[in-house]
């Protein structure tokens, strides 16, 4: 809960920017952010991603944590060096350079957030982590909207976040002290040795997975094309809003995937099935839903100066299809015990993607980038699928799956159809896209009654 809510609250407080501070002045601060968050992966590394794995599997790691600890704080510090060294490199703008600076802090101090989350994993305390994801969320709203009413301004939503974030940070590193176990640091290069050598290989996978997130946005503002990075974000957050609601669902299917794996191949390849054919369900009336209402919504969330937002949101509808049918592959890796496979398919994935955008976006600037996109995300579905039926034993295509798609893209075909009649041109964009999901599931309840597919048979 406390995860959904601080999400939410970054694509709120992303949106309310957008309209507030305008296009020019939102694309310097996504060129900032993005810049920003691609190297602040740096500053973790993986650590904080296996600390649950191996401090639950033995309590006594525990003692641990004060040279992580310090292990943390000293590529914080490379980070923030490497950032100020960068920021002379790639802008001249001292408005964007300020900002890059004052969003690494916030992003160390969020990233240092994150150690302290994965202590309480470990020790199976999530309702702390809930607790203090919605105390930063909340305060980092309070605090956005404060700065957008009365002072809006690059310089002061930088330091906006950064003030919530730090504040959040100072109340969980004394709630830690005081409720869980006493501070320290210790110097212990072993430990640092023994934890780098399981952790490098996540941090690395999750550099690959920032790079679809922020290297576009990065090499836009890099370029010169400011106002584009505005344009291009405005769509991509409305897509990276659908990513969330995948990865949740996702999540539900990891435990049960992974008991399956463990008790019978059958099994896994039925509950695995299942996930796919939802994941279908779910993709196809955010495709079409995306591509048919993206000028209403684009009016509506960011207002008549985002109107170049609108073919790129058009577009983007299709990296919705693509994360949404790509998750399922990657999950089965994972459960499979194919971790290395996984993360070369990441990573071939992302050097293509980064291939496609130094030669897109130099000559082709807001069309390349988002071509850029859409290939990327189409290759790393491509590369899931291969690697999925190469290294596992899950059969991916069977009858009951195929009537699943048959049925959902009817549905969403008659879904489209139905959106693009001028009858709805002057409803509002909410009510149509309730409209439109009513008369997708009413299909797909038709289709379940006359048993054209069904859940149960898959």
């Amino acid at each position: 809960m406390g995860e959904m809510m601080q999400r939410g609250v970054y694509v709120l407080l992303m949106i309310s920017i957008a309209r507030i501070l305008g296009v020019g002045e939102f694309g310097k601060f996504q060129f900032a952010l993005a810049l920003v968050s691609l190297f602040a992966l740096f500053s973790d590394m993986g650590i904080s991603d296996i600390i649950p794995r191996e401090f639950s599997r033995s309590p006594l790691k525990e003692r641990d944590f004060p040279s992580l600890l310090s292990l943390k704080l000293l590529f914080a510090l490379g980070t923030f060096v490497g950032m100020v060294a960068l920021s002379f490199l790639v802008t001249q703008d001292l408005a964007i350079r300020h900002a890059i600076l004052v969003l690494t802090l916030f992003l160390i101090f969020r990233n240092f957030l994150s150690l302290f989350f994965a202590f309480f994993q470990a020790r199976q305390r999530m309702h702390y982590e809930a607790l203090l994801k919605g105390v930063h969320g909340g305060v980092l709203l309070v605090v956005g909207m404060l700065v957008l009413w009365k002072a809006p301004s690059l310089a002061n939503v930088s330091y906006g976040y950064l003030l919530a974030t730090f504040a959040a940070l100072v109340a969980s590193l004394v709630f830690f002290h005081v409720r869980i176990r006493p501070l320290s640091l210790e110097w212990n290069r072993p430990v640092w040795i023994r934890y780098l050598k399981s952790s490098l290989p996540i941090g690395f996978a999750s550099l690959m997975g920032g790079v679809y997130l922020y290297f576009s946005s990065a090499l836009l503002g890099y370029w010169g094309y400011v106002r584009e990075v505005g344009w291009y974000n405005a769509a991509f957050q409305l897509a990276g809003a659908a990513f969330l609601g995948a990865s949740l669902v996702a999540l539900a299917f990891v435990p049960a995937l992974s008991k399956a794996w463990a008790k019978s191949q059958e099994e896994l390849r039925r509950i695995w099935s299942h996930f796919l054919s939802v994941m279908v369900v779910l993709a196809l009336p955010l495709v079409v839903g995306g591509f048919s209402l993206a000028p209403k919504l684009v009016d509506f969330l960011y207002g008549s100066s985002y109107a170049r937002a609108i073919p790129v949101l058009e577009v983007f509808s299709l990296i919705i299809g693509f994360y949404f049918l790509y998750l399922p592959f990657g999950v089965l890796l994972v459960v499979s015990n194919k971790e290395k496979k996984y993360f070369l398919c990441q990573f071939v994935g992302a050097v293509s993607y980064i291939l496609l955008s130094l030669i897109g976006i130099p000559f082709f600037g807001l069309q390349g980038a988002v071509g850029a996109t859409v290939g990327g995300y189409a290759i790393l579905l491509i590369l899931g699928i291969l690697f999925a039926r190469n290294f596992t034993p899950t059969r991916i295509v069977a009858p009951d799956f195929l009537r699943v798609v048959l049925a959902a893209s009817i549905s969403a075909l008659l879904m489209g159809i139905a959106l693009g009649h001028p009858i709805f041109s002057s409803f509002h964009v909410i009510v149509v896209g309730l409209v439109g999901l009513g008369i997708y599931f009413t299909f797909l309840l038709f289709f379940y009654r006359v048993h054209l597919w069904s859940f149960s048979r898959v």
